[in-house]
């Protein structure tokens, strides 16, 4: 598998060290229905030190009321097309959540829907030609439905005007991500701020592909439950519009994923390392698809000023989680252990890192007829509590191997992820190891597996379990004659010892 090869962007501009200074944003789009709550939402982030709003009408009155905020942003309000120049100029960062009202498809007539599609493609377009004019050097981030033909657009006018860098063009897709956490908790009754399933593809209908298996933390859906979920996620943008009964769309949600896009972006900016994000930019992933919704690395500084690097992270099939099983049958579970471990922490992946997540899962079976050295089932104590009270203890191992016969390989391989140090990885690791006691996995579950690992000790066969076909194959040391019979040599030298013992 190719890595994707890592890329730096050019030059953001020396107008300002990032580092100890903040930067001025601009919303092309403030006064409609995402621009209104996005600008509000991002007068409060720290990084910004000046918000530039401009929009045809209305925005004047938006920025006075952003402005009587109590926080240190400075606003600034822009009306019509004769203030865009001074709206773009000195920005780093500019959003273009400018567009038209979704409708419901069957309120569009076949010649409605080519208009809407017309009118919101120039909006991008005379939105974009400024930018290329007045901030050739700022972050664009395409708000702007529907982001898989905007993006596009948008980059051939960067072209045309010579300015195009394809590590500064992207495509808000932050909302996907968003829904599928929300969704995932939901059915898992998990924490909703502890969920984080990439999404890729593109941003509408069934371009929108949730990555289930790569959620974090691990969860399990059967198929039926998977199809449901991604088809909710898909359609849930049809599910706002038709909520509201046509008269809008999913405003809010969209501007809280601006929001946090911008802010990663500006994290990254300003030298904070290790943010990725799933974002809609130009990729070479699949061949003919010039466009893809993939997971980002938004790197730090480096030492030459006003450089950034930006890395797409790797090759999605070498991020992803994979699925591999074990045969625990004879085997030691300190040494077994060690290596699911190496498996459960992404040891094996090029991309590996000691405070990354990026293990695979790993299904250990026959943990019943696991072996031990010597006296160690007597000699081996494990720690045990049954939450009563005084109920802690440590058992023997042979104690607590007949009561469950998956505690031991658990406890071992949970040992060997480490220390005390990071809890919080140590469990995520933990979290994707399935244990059985005999060879019975559930089906759900093996048809996910990639490949099967080799057992770390070699298991000894009995003469009785080869076939005669394997026993004919057996190397012959001495090969005897057909009439050889082995009593009479016995005897003979039996008879030649008796005799040389009485001379």
């Amino acid at each position: 598998m190719q890595l994707l090869r890592s890329v730096r962007l050019f030059q953001f501009g020396l107008r300002r060290n990032f580092h100890h200074g903040g930067m001025k944003v601009a919303v092309l789009g403030a006064s409609g229905g995402i621009g209104q709550p996005m600008s509000l939402l991002l007068k409060m982030c720290p990084q910004i030190n000046h918000l530039a709003l401009y929009d045809l009408v209305k925005t004047i009155g938006v920025g006075a009321d952003l402005s009587h905020l109590s926080t240190n942003t400075k606003i600034s309000a822009h009306n019509g097309k004769e203030q865009l120049k001074d709206a773009l100029d000195g920005c780093d960062v500019v959003l273009i959540p400018a567009g038209v009202p979704r409708k419901p498809v069957f309120l569009f007539s076949l010649f409605c829907v080519i208009l809407y599609v017309c009118l919101l493609f120039y909006v991008v377009k005379e939105l974009t030609e400024a930018v290329a004019k007045y901030s050739p050097k700022a972050m664009l981030c395409i708000i702007s439905n529907p982001v898989n033909s905007t993006v596009p657009i948008a980059a051939e006018v960067l072209k045309k005007y010579g300015v195009y860098d394809y590590r500064r063009l992207f495509g808000v897709t932050t909302l996907d991500i968003i829904r599928s956490n929300t969704f995932i908790a939901e059915a898992k009754s998990l924490d909703v701020k502890m969920v984080n399933c990439p999404v890729i593809g593109g941003h509408s209908g069934v371009t929108i592909i949730p990555v289930l298996s790569q959620c974090k933390p691990s969860v399990i859906f059967d198929e039926e439950e998977a199809k449901q979920l991604t088809v909710r996620i898909q359609e849930a943008g049809t599910e706002v519009v038709k909520a509201k009964e046509g008269t809008g769309s999913a405003t809010l949600s969209m501007a809280y994923a601006g929001m946090l896009f911008t802010h990663s972006l500006l994290d990254a900016m300003c030298g904070k390392s290790g943010i990725i994000e799933c974002t809609f930019v130009q990729s070479d992933i699949i061949p003919g698809i010039p466009y893809f919704s993939t997971p980002v690395l938004l790197g730090i500084m480096t030492s030459r000023s006003g450089i950034s690097s930006f890395k797409r992270v790797q090759q999605w099939l070498t991020f992803a989680r994979q699925w591999h099983i074990i045969n625990a049958e004879w085997q030691d579970p300190i040494l077994l252990a060690g290596k699911v471990a190496h498996y459960l922490r992404g040891m094996n992946k090029p991309i590996f890192h000691h405070a990354s997540d990026c293990g695979d899962h790993v299904i250990v079976y026959n943990c019943r007829h696991i072996a031990m050295w010597a006296f160690d089932w007597k000699r081996l104590d494990y720690y045990f509590d049954n939450r009563y009270l005084r109920g802690q203890s440590n058992i023997p191992a042979y104690e607590i191997h007949q009561v469950d016969p998956c505690r031991i390989v658990f406890m071992e391989v949970y040992r060997a992820l480490g220390g005390p140090h990071d809890l919080g990885t140590k469990r995520r690791n933990i979290e994707r190891l399935h244990v059985f006691a005999d060879k019975d996995v559930p089906s759900h579950l093996l048809k996910n597996v990639c490949s099967h690992l080799e057992q770390v000790m070699r298991v000894p066969k009995r003469y009785d379990d080869y076939t005669e076909e394997e026993r004919q194959n057996f190397p012959k040391i001495v090969q005897l004659p057909d009439d050889y019979c082995a009593d009479d040599e016995a005897n003979e030298l039996e008879t030649e010892s008796f005799d040389s013992s009485e001379k």
